[in-house]
């Protein structure tokens, strides 16, 4: 069977998943055009913004990157005081949204293993966590950066350190 050039380089998902999420940002836009407007709206926004979806839409185990900030957002509720939902609802956003269903496994800028990035992401929210306790108003980023070029380094240096003295092409032993 032949695949279609998009799917074998790893953009989509798979076509299911694409037109389900084109699907949805259609329909939600017409409904909530039509409820809010009193008129039915050009979709045009919303197919971008379904087809960009279905695009990053690459893991289908999402469940404990998003799981790891909705139970921080119960802990830093807890310490700090506020609502739960005004902790959770940044996970709502377009920042988070690109790491949890695109960053984190985009091969180029991420560990190898599901196990590794199922670490990355617990790092960084557990980094953005303690971040947003302190007040720090660009906790995410900051979070980012601390943790995921240390892991990615850390899984550099273990894929080397795993290679027996790897020797330039050509040269004498």
């Amino acid at each position: 069977m032949v695949e279609a050039p998009f799917r074998s380089y790893g953009i989509l998902e798979s076509y299911d998943r694409t037109l389900l999420a084109m699907v949805t940002s259609l329909l939600a836009e017409a409904v909530l055009g039509r409820l809010t407007y009193g008129r039915w709206p050009h979709l045009a926004s919303a197919y971008t913004t379904g087809i960009s979806v279905g695009i990053l839409i690459r893991s289908p185990f999402v469940w404990p990157y998003v799981a790891a900030f909705l139970v921080l957002a119960l802990v830093r509720s807890w310490l700090g005081g506020g609502a739960w939902l005004a902790e959770a609802a940044p996970i709502t956003g377009s920042m988070y949204q690109l790491f949890v269903f695109f960053m984190i496994t985009d091969p180029r800028t991420t560990v190898r293993s599901r196990r590794a990035q199922c670490a990355v992401v617990l790092g960084v929210a557990v980094a953005e966590g303690v971040l947003r306790l302190a007040e720090v108003v660009y906790a995410p980023f900051y979070a980012l950066f601390l943790v995921g070029p240390a892991a990615m380094l850390l899984d550099l240096y273990r894929r080397d350190a795993g290679r027996e003295d790897v020797k330039a092409p050509g040269s004498v032993a």
